[in-house]
């Protein structure tokens, strides 16, 4: 199965922002832990265009089609303000470096790095990341809406939150899956406490053992 995907990504904004920019676009999608400069999202195929015209930061859009090419724009609010596009069938490449730099989201050497890769057809493949690679960027491959969907009985990525806007009478939804790190102290904090109830217990039984009893007994 060939590679698809499509994710967005909020510069120099926490998950928190990236919650609230799904909400505001009133579209279902799932946000991934901060890493770095960028927090990673992805929401439901038809609401790309939502998203642009919610969108109040500093915005990525990267598509990755192992088959058909690469495609990574920067958004502020509405506004595109720079563009890669490499097209693996058709050839036809775009490459806005000088524009990257502009924004603050590549050096000049970055840029330089990628308008050699969309040169030179070789390294489409070989050398596939190295958009998302230059950009900073932690979590892009495999990744998608129907990626994030098609779970089939896997645990949910630790720290993920889901996201669904208010629809067809129901409230929003939003949940954050627990880090590993939260379930070992919850885990922790569930033995201490069971731990302190076999105490309470083991006390009674010793205070009731140990008390004076009644020659009848």
């Amino acid at each position: 199965m060939s590679e698809f995907s499509a994710s967005f990504h909020l510069r120099l904004a926490d998950e928190k922002k990236a919650v609230q920019l799904l909400l505001r676009a009133e579209v279902a999608g799932y946000v991934f832990p901060t890493a770095g400069a960028w927090t990673a999202f992805v929401a439901e195929e038809d609401g790309r265009d939502a998203v642009i015209e919610a969108n109040q930061g500093e915005l990525l859009v990267y598509d990755y089609a192992e088959d058909h090419g690469c495609v990574a724009e920067l958004y502020r609010g509405e506004e595109r303000v720079a563009r890669l596009k490499v097209s693996f069938e058709g050839g036809k490449r775009l490459v806005e470096g000088a524009l990257f730099v502009a924004a603050g989201v590549l050096s000049a050497e970055a840029a330089a790095s990628l308008e050699a890769w969309a040169e030179d057809k070789k390294l489409w493949r070989s050398d596939e990341y190295r958009v998302a690679e230059a950009l900073g960027l932690t979590e892009y491959k495999w990744l998608s809406f129907h990626y994030a969907s098609d779970e089939k009985g896997r645990d949910p990525p630790d720290g993920r939150i889901d996201v669904r806007p208010a629809r067809y009478g129901k409230p929003a939804f939003v949940h954050r899956h627990p880090t590993e790190a939260q379930r070992v102290a919850a885990k922790r904090a569930e033995d201490a406490e069971g731990l302190a109830a076999l105490a309470e217990m083991d006390a009674e039984l010793k205070a009731r053992d140990s008390a004076p009893k009644k020659p009848d007994e």
